[in-house]
């Protein structure tokens, strides 16, 4: 039997395949673990790769799910377990490791949103932290969904060893804990996990796309690359990218648009874009200022895949010199499908 077991590296992955492996072995099954790279395959077209015999489990882990092995998933042609962490704990985690933050949080977008493209499919079950569930039900469902059959005993011994159903009671080693005071996350963190991080996570425990907020924390500066976005900007100098990034994952499918902008009286009649690009520009937005104040810009987007990396741009379409701006947030609202 092939197992696909995907989540944000974290606590509750590592939970999660350690509960298959003594799960497994309780059932004496033969477990195989295989890492799979975000562009492995899993199968060729004339059938499954060479695996353990059909009594034992050749467990896939993988962060970000090739799109062979997601279409199997999807298609009910492979087993999955779909690992929802705590986005707080898991970017925690991947700096304390050495991670620049700026990589792990799009990488994180890009695991997540990814999971919840496989989502809904009768062949995956979504493990998720403090899911609800009652005592021992999460470990009977794991069970019975692998085919293991445990013996009561031998699911009372796994609940013990790991804690039961809504994972409250496993080690604190093992599930991931609410941050603590001094763990180093910053405002600009905090609003970057709640606006981008948590509704790709609610999209993998739903299935249902939500409403996304880029901030402009997790902006970049056209004028000094790789630095965050200023709250504001000179236009002074030749037309040029203000402001681009992040290079986060949405879904596939419609969205509306929305950045909010801010000019001052100096940027009348300048001309302006945003524009949302991945391998193709996926929407645009032409405008002129017409006076100074607070505005929203709204465009229609069309996401090709959740596989792509994301940039917005924010372009100033002739060369100025006086005036300022800012830049606050990016939204982002599905459309009905």
């Amino acid at each position: 039997m092939d197992v696909l077991v995907a989540g944000m590296p974290g606590p509750l992955l590592r939970w999660t395949c350690d509960v298959v492996s003594h799960a497994a072995s309780l059932a004496h099954r033969t477990l195989a673990y295989e890492a799979v790279a975000a562009d492995g395959g899993w199968m060729p077209p004339d059938g499954p790769c060479p695996g353990p015999p059909p009594a034992g489990i050749r467990l896939f882990v993988a962060h970000h799910p090739g799109e062979a092995i997601a279409a199997a998933v999807r298609e009910g042609r492979l087993a999955a377990l779909l690992v929802v962490d705590d986005p707080v704990q898991a970017l925690l985690e991947m700096r304390r490791a050495g991670v620049e933050r700026d990589v792990a949080l799009r990488g994180l977008s890009s695991s997540a949103t990814l999971l919840g493209e496989m989502t809904g499919s009768g062949s995956a079950l979504v493990v998720a932290q403090r899911s609800g569930l009652g005592d021992d039900s999460l470990l009977d469902r794991v069970q019975a969904y692998l085919g293991l059959a445990l013996r009561p005993a031998d699911v009372a011994m796994l609940a013990e060893r790991f804690g039961a159903g809504g994972l409250g009671a496993a080690p604190a080693e093992a599930v991931s804990q609410p941050a603590a005071d001094g763990d180093g996350l910053t405002p600009e963190d905090v609003a970057i996990i709640d606006g981008a991080l948590a509704p790709a996570c609610v999209y993998v425990l739903t299935g249902q796309r939500g409403a996304v907020t880029w901030p402009r924390a997790c902006l970049f500066w056209g004028d000094h690359p790789g630095e965050p976005a200023p709250r504001v900007l000179g236009l002074t100098g030749p037309s040029r990218v203000l402001v681009y990034g992040p290079y986060f994952h949405l879904a596939s499918g419609r969205w509306t648009a929305r950045a909010i902008l801010a000019f001052s009286p100096a940027c009348r009649d300048m001309a302006f874009s945003v524009e949302l690009h991945g391998s193709a520009e996926f929407g645009r937005c032409e405008f002129v200022v017409d006076q100074a104040g607070v505005f929203a810009v709204t465009f229609p987007v069309t996401v090709r895949s959740a596989r792509e990396p994301l940039e917005m741009r924010l372009v100033s379409r002739r060369g100025a010199i006086e005036g300022t701006l800012g830049i606050e947030r990016i939204e982002f609202r599905p459309e009905p499908v």
